[in-house]
């Protein structure tokens, strides 16, 4: 299913983009027009954990290799160097392969979660760069996460409603926040059947009936929160009530062109956008005090089938309905008595 994903690294993308813009072509003159030095270079640095956090093992550290692609996007071109750290955290590259003009970044992972160093170059001149990774502190403050897009994606199934939800979730503090003690709440949709989380595990939340409950943790920077569920329509339409926790003008509304109409005073329509390979028609929340969103939905596919039933009602009803006149416009006929 296409969707309008955000990749939470894309600020440090945009500056690796400038980065290798402004600073590869000076990079290449003074290397002499050589695409590679000979020069050897090691990289040394240390994984900078929290306090009252301590690295039982080592953690793999990875140099990965970031270069502008013919179009003038920034591609990865692969790792080009691992190694270990000790048990307080350093590490150290020996002579790894060097491109002037290239950016690098190092890596790790520590609980699950990828963590990189600032973006940094090989100098002609350098023998010795020294890049640290820093994992940040621990919280539990989850009101510093702010809400910052959510996104419906409304698509259909034969007498079903298919919904998307993408939600960005921006954590602007320099900690890890925890939400393992005071959940992150969302409600969803009456009715709602067959949930499922996109891209998450089962142990990062809760779902009780309508309430969703995230216990999971959010680094900083942008996280996107994806799942999907069903809901049954009749008739082929379905009105849709959804409640948010912030202002609606931060809501988006999805849905493949040509396919399903959408409904409700509080969209505007944005015009047409392209995921993938589907075209799309785009309508978004107006700015609005109301937290519940009212929308329908029509023109879902039916199963004709399933509502036999229904013209059955109508057929039985007109036939009584006929009935009833013929019944009352006949002669009343019967016995008179004589007073």
């Amino acid at each position: 299913m296409p969707l309008c994903k955000i990749h939470h690294g894309f600020l440090q993308t945009v500056q690796l983009l400038l980065a290798l813009i402004i600073i590869g072509p000076l990079l290449s003159w003074t290397s002499l027009a050589a695409e590679e030095s000979n020069n050897p270079i090691s990289i040394e640095g240390q994984v900078q954990v929290p306090q009252g956090i301590t690295l039982s093992e080592g953690l793999d550290v990875v140099l990965i290799k970031f270069v502008l692609d013919p179009s003038g996007e920034v591609v990865p071109a692969g790792p080009v160097g691992r190694t270990k750290t000790d048990d307080t955290g350093r590490f150290r590259f020996e002579d790894p392969p060097r491109d002037d003009r290239a950016g690098y970044r190092l890596g790790t992972r520590f609980e699950g979660n990828l963590y990189s160093s600032e973006v940094f170059f090989m100098r002609p001149e350098q023998q010795l760069i020294t890049v640290d990774i820093r994992l940040p502190s621990t919280s539990f403050d989850t009101s510093a996460l702010v809400f910052t897009e959510s996104s419906l994606f409304f698509e259909s199934n034969i007498d079903q409603l298919i919904v998307t939800e993408v939600i960005s979730v921006q954590n602007p503090t320099e900690d890890n926040i925890l939400s393992t003690q005071s959940p992150l709440l969302m409600e969803l949709p009456n009715a709602h059947e067959n949930f499922r989380v996109l891209e998450d595990g089962p142990e990062t939340y809760q779902q009780e009936g309508n309430q969703l409950r995230w216990t999971r943790g959010f680094p900083p920077g942008d996280t996107q929160l994806l799942f999907q569920y069903t809901i049954p329509v009749f008739l082929g339409s379905h009105s849709l009530q959804k409640r948010y926790a912030h202002p609606l003008d931060r809501v988006s509304v999805f849905t493949p062109a040509k396919r399903l109409d959408v409904n409700s005073s509080q969209l505007t329509f944005q015009g047409n956008q392209t995921f993938g390979d589907v075209d799309f028609l785009a309508w978004r929340a107006q700015a609005s005090d109301a937290s519940l969103l009212e929308i329908r939905i029509s023109n879902i596919p039916v199963d004709s089938r399933n509502y036999a039933f229904v013209s059955l009602a109508v057929f039985l009803t007109l036939l009584l309905a006929v009935g009833w006149f013929f019944w009352r416009r006949m002669p009343r006929t019967g016995l008179v008595k004589n007073s």
